[in-house]
């Protein structure tokens, strides 16, 4: 119990011993002195006004400390939004390098291809088809290390884990396919 508290209840005792007492000299036809009830009556008065300027207080304070705490928040926003965009403009110019980097495989891939059809072969694994579903695993892998399942955005993702070493095959079939070519006999 608070000391307001403890305060309040030996106030109402003693408010009501009084009053009792003034009963009493009122039946007996005795003289009371009223001043230590009104005194009571008044010190419990201004422990109410205490009680409720210390409610007030505490809302204050919580006001205050929700308000600090919502422009800390504000500021961490702020802080984050900043991360948030240098971030984006980083994946940015990652998937720009990776496009650039698909376009080069591409172009890798038809310059063999020509190469090899010169040659009267062919390098299936480099041709087009095959180079945009290889890359397109890999991507999908990459996009299930974020945690995306069936669908990332608005790209959706078929079940890689028949793929998961495709990016590891597809380098070796090309390379084992030049070197039937390079090594091996004109057709």
């Amino acid at each position: 119990m608070s000391d307001l508290a403890q305060r309040r209840e030996a106030l109402r005792t003693q408010i009501t011993e009084l009053e009792r007492q003034q009963g009493c000299a009122v039946l007996d036809g005795k003289p009371f002195d009223a001043k230590p009830l009104v005194a009571a009556h008044e010190e419990l008065k201004a422990l109410d006004a205490a009680d409720t300027e210390l409610v007030r207080r505490e809302r204050e304070a919580d006001a205050v400390a929700r308000a600090e705490a919502y422009e800390a928040d504000r500021l961490l926003l702020v802080e984050q939004c900043a991360g948030y965009v240098k971030a984006v403009a980083v994946a940015q110019r990652a998937t720009e390098g990776m496009v650039a980097a698909y376009a080069d495989v591409h172009a890798l891939g038809a310059d063999m291809a020509a190469t090899a059809k010169r040659m009267g072969r062919r390098v299936a694994a480099a041709e087009p088809m095959e180079t945009r579903i290889t890359l397109s695993r890999l991507l999908t892998n990459a996009l299930k290390g974020l945690g995306a399942t069936g669908r990332y955005g608005e790209i959706p993702l078929r079940s890689v884990e028949f793929w998961a070493n495709d990016w590891v095959k597809h380098p070796a079939a090309v390379e084992r396919a030049v070197a039937d070519i390079t090594q091996g006999v004109e057709a």
